[in-house]
């Protein structure tokens, strides 16, 4: 084992990425996640709870790749990704009423 074998340039790299990947994690499990242990019961609803946090999180980096983009200089990774979970419900569509107003007015 040498630096033949592992050029110092690639494992600076490398270190780099798992550090993106550690704050992937710290992402979800801080600013995500219902903040305390899985709520499902069952092997599928763990599953399908994890994808959802999963599916979340990608739609918020997406969002904040998205604004970096608006800006040239700015590096996605760089755009806060607790800034894009406080942004998002603000512009977020309203749910609907629970019951629909009518179609048609009497009369």
């Amino acid at each position: 084992m040498g630096p033949e074998q592992y050029p110092a340039a690639e494992l600076v790299a490398l270190y780099r990425e798992r550090w993106e990947t550690e704050l992937a994690f710290d992402e979800i499990k801080n600013h995500l996640g219902p903040g305390g242990p899985i709520r499902s019961r069952t092997p599928e609803g763990v599953c399908q709870e994890l994808w959802a946090c999963l599916a979340v999180h990608h739609a918020i980096r997406q969002f904040a790749h998205t604004a970096a983009l608006a800006c040239p200089a700015m590096d996605a990774d760089r755009v806060s990704y607790l800034r894009c979970v406080r942004t998002i419900p603000s512009h977020s569509v309203r749910p609907l009423p629970s019951s629909p107003p009518p179609l048609l007015r009497p009369g």
